[in-house]
């Protein structure tokens, strides 16, 4: 076991922006360590408490419409005995909608949006799962720029590896008013958001760091969660999902001036975890303007592609997978910039986990004849999509003549005159 002072660690849970500055919660690293599962070299850094990261859902997220009364008849006795169904309800009006998700701790429950006074909404849920809403205190939801919501400072208990375990989970519920496409009529959606994370700090020799490792549900350790190191000490990246500085639990290894980590985070977030592996080097940005990660793959056709044998032509690195929606609906649009700039220099690459097969069919439907690389099977887990720490599909990098990369997160009512920019052509 390494000791604090053995591995030239110190930890403190400084505020943000001052991470020398002790938090009530600061624990010497020596004591966490001694009181770690025994692993050679590991060091166990205590998080502080944790802080929502519910961000308001926009038009893209995940909305879902509530259920008027007889909608959610019909629904509860298609899943009755399969799950959650409210047997005892308060009183309502006419306008109470009814929810059929709200979970956490691996249970779900049910909800009811009703009419509030001035205009606002009530909301009932049924935090104890017991399907009756009578013994649940009724909720006024706060309006906030155009959306009205609500935050839940919950509990949980599980068994994990033998030991029950009592872990905090922050939930945020957004109400949307909201036009149903069947019918035309004014209805309600919402949205959860069950994000946090813990910051701390740790200091190795002479560098102090500040990182904040990211959960859901009260929840940490899943390696497609992620971890922000403060790489470059200047307190920002933790909330730009594409910063160099945010890493997924999965890629392992950081670089923190110039030595190696492995690092990993327990299952209810309350340590990052490092072993020293010695000297290394940092991974390649993928921020705007730096050179593009080289790679050398090959295409499901079977024809390998360097990306910088591609100097001199723009190329539009188009990660996607067959089950994402968003990517059906712009298939249309890549397919015909393809055929409008191929021949004055755009290059297409698409990098995906479907199989073969799959890959042949999304490219019949859409007429798509740009190569195609599988990128292992799993979503998200390829080499290239963790090399260009892909998070979500579509995903795309548009890399220049000159190898930097120029954008991503297309816009497409602009991104044509971009395009054209891009490649130096008239405007």
């Amino acid at each position: 076991m390494v000791t604090h002072s053995d591995a030239g660690f110190r930890s403190t849970l400084g505020e943000r922006g001052d991470p020398l500055r002790p938090r009530t919660l600061a624990v010497p690293v020596l004591l966490l360590a001694l009181s770690a599962p025994a692993a050679a070299q590991e060091i166990w850094v205590p998080t502080g408490p944790p802080e929502s990261h519910a961000e308001a859902p926009g038009e893209a997220a995940n909305w879902a419409a509530l259920f008027d009364p007889a909608q959610y008849e019909r629904f509860a006795d298609m899943t009755r005995g399969r799950g959650p169904t409210l047997n005892e309800l308060p009183p309502l009006s006419d306008a109470a909608k009814f929810g059929y998700v709200f979970y956490f701790a691996e249970q779900n429950r049910h909800f009811v949006v009703d009419a509030g006074d001035d205009g606002g909404y009530v909301l009932y849920a049924d935090v104890n799962a017991n399907d009756n809403l009578l013994d649940d205190r009724p909720r006024n939801l706060e309006p906030r720029n155009g959306l009205h919501t609500t935050r839940f400072l919950l509990s949980a208990t599980e068994t994990w590896e033998g030991q029950e375990h009592t872990y905090p989970v922050r939930l945020q519920l957004y109400i949307k008013p909201a036009t149903d496409p069947n019918t035309g009529e004014e209805t309600l959606e919402f949205s959860w958001d069950g994000r946090t994370l813990r910051y701390g700090t740790f200091q190795a020799g002479d560098t102090v760091t500040e990182f904040a490792v990211f959960g859901r549900l009260g929840l940490y350790g899943d390696r497609h969660n992620e971890v922000w190191f403060d790489l470059d000490g200047d307190g920002r990246g933790v909330d730009d999902r594409r910063s160099d500085e945010r890493f997924h639990v999965r890629d392992e290894i950081v670089t923190i001036d110039g030595n190696a980590y492995r690092f990993s985070v327990d299952r209810y977030g309350r340590h990052l975890i490092l072993e020293p592996r010695g000297r290394g080097t940092a991974r390649p940005s993928v921020a705007i303007g730096s050179l593009a990660p080289d790679f050398l793959a090959q295409d499901v056709d079977g024809l390998a592609h360097r990306l910088s044998d591609y100097r001199g032509r723009v190329v539009l690195l188009d990660f996607h997978a067959a089950w994402c929606g968003p990517c059906h609906s712009e298939a249309w649009l890549l397919a015909d910039l393809y055929r409008d700039y191929r021949d004055r220099g755009l290059v297409i690459l698409g990098v995906t986990p479907d199989d073969p097969a799959g890959i042949r069919s999304f490219r019949e439907r859409y007429d798509h004849d740009w190569p195609v690389i599988q990128d292992g099977s799993e979503a998200l887990g390829g080499e290239l999509h963790r090399l260009y720490r892909v998070i979500g599909y579509p995903t795309h990098y548009v890399v220049g003549k000159d190898g930097a990369i120029i954008g991503g997160r297309i816009d497409w009512d602009t991104f044509e005159g971009e395009l054209r920019q891009a490649l130096e052509l008239p405007d």
